[in-house]
């Protein structure tokens, strides 16, 4: 695993490399052209990678928030609770939200309650998992008991803006898929 610093700096000097090299045979434009392409397309992936992680948290996340929801319900501490909500999640097949249910409820066990919602906000691809951790801080720190019903409440709202996210990211990937194939469509007729 690189350091973002390590990506970056990386990139750029291939970036600088591809562009000197190719300099000593195309002169000029073409050597920057290629020496910006090979900057910008891991770069560019990478974003990508990023943007689809958090797509793909979001869309386990309205099942999640109820199951921690249920669980803080019944007295658990939240590390236990997000260690079993993750272990569930698990059983239904690899996700990027489980390892991360599982890193913060070892921070919480290891660090300050503070300390280990923050980095799961700072790591987020998605920010209504930042949004949750900020709940869980917030549940903690008033020790749980009322904040509970307002924990509960919250994260029924979270999931209802998450369906409804999901649902119209749906309708525009369909939305998509026809304005793609309407100029295949005309191209055959």
């Amino acid at each position: 695993n690189w350091r973002p610093a390590t990506f970056r700096s990386l990139t750029i000097l291939g970036g600088l490399g591809a562009m000197l090299l190719v300099w000593a045979f195309l002169p000029g434009i073409p050597a920057i052209a290629l020496g910006i392409l090979v900057y910008y397309i891991p770069t560019a992936m990478l974003n990508d990678r990023v943007k689809g992680r958090g797509k793909e948290i979001d869309k386990l996340l309205p099942i999640s928030i109820g199951r921690i929801t249920a669980g803080l319900a019944t007295g658990s501490s939240v590390a236990d609770v997000l260690d079993d909500v993750a272990n569930t999640m698990e059983l239904e097949g690899a996700n990027p939200l489980s390892p991360e249910f599982h890193l913060t409820a070892s921070e919480l066990r290891s660090k300050e309650r503070t300390e280990a919602f923050q980095s799961l906000a700072r790591r987020s691809p998605s920010v209504s998992l930042a949004n949750l951790a900020y709940l869980l801080e917030g549940y903690t720190e008033s020790g749980g008991g009322k904040y509970s019903e307002v924990l509960s409440q919250s994260g029924k709202r979270i999931q209802q803006i998450l369906v409804a996210r999901n649902q119209t990211m749906a309708k525009a990937g369909d939305a998509m898929m026809s304005a793609k194939m309407i100029p295949a469509v005309l191209a055959v007729v």
